[in-house]
């Protein structure tokens, strides 16, 4: 992954996602990640602000960012629920959470989940607006995948700068890859790697135009 970046004619990020084992993120690092996640949104409170301190510090001796999270964005089985458990507690400790750990990034639980929905998510954007009004760094939304145009406007528009989108390119390129198995005459296994990277391309290429605004 990180040669693959440093081969790229344009920049990219290299980030571990939901990091919860200290030594997979101190390995990460050392590998040359440009950007670590350490996700005790599981654990309690202050469990969790000492779990982030702990990788802050390590992280910024070789410069790299530091993302975590408060409330917890579970899978699909948790979607609206855990957004009822915490709001008000997150509102509350947002400010003070990004204030004793340091971190660069904070990805928040508004409702979202990970994985495929099996209902349309509620989104509480005055959670996250009241978030946003608490600091000064970039928040993080997981469990971009399913989620409408307007919805991904409205939540940049109130402080989301980074969205994770996994599901949906994996949707497309199992259909891609469907399709060729479909159409048997054009069966050729060489040509689902290039088929699998169109199809996932084609939904980052819109994405992309969508965060931009273009």
């Amino acid at each position: 992954m990180v040669d693959a970046a440093k081969r790229s004619n344009v920049p990219v990020a290299v980030h571990l996602d939901h990091g919860m084992n200290y030594s997979t993120i101190l390995k990460c690092i050392h590998y040359g990640f440009s950007s670590v996640m350490f996700d005790g949104s599981s654990l309690d409170y202050q469990s969790n602000i000492d779990g982030t301190r702990e990788v802050v510090k390590a992280a910024k001796v070789f410069g790299v960012s530091v993302e975590a999270e408060l409330g917890h964005v579970g899978g699909t089985e948790a979607a609206g629920t855990m957004i009822i458990l915490n709001t008000i507690l997150i509102r509350k400790l947002a400010g003070d959470f990004v204030e004793m750990t340091g971190i660069d990034a904070l990805a928040v639980a508004i409702g979202t989940a990970h994985g495929e929905y099996i209902k349309k998510p509620c989104l509480d954007f005055d959670r996250l607006s009241a978030i946003q009004n608490k600091v000064l760094i970039p928040l993080v939304l997981h469990g971009g995948s399913g989620l409408s145009d307007q919805d991904f406007k409205e939540c940049i528009n109130r402080g989301i700068r980074k969205i994770n989108i996994f599901t949906e390119m994996s949707y497309a390129a199992a259909a891609g890859a469907t399709k060729l198995i479909e159409e048997r005459e054009k069966f050729i296994v060489l040509n689902f790697r290039k088929l699998i990277e169109q199809k996932m391309k084609e939904v980052v290429i819109g994405k992309i135009r969508l965060f931009s605004g273009n």
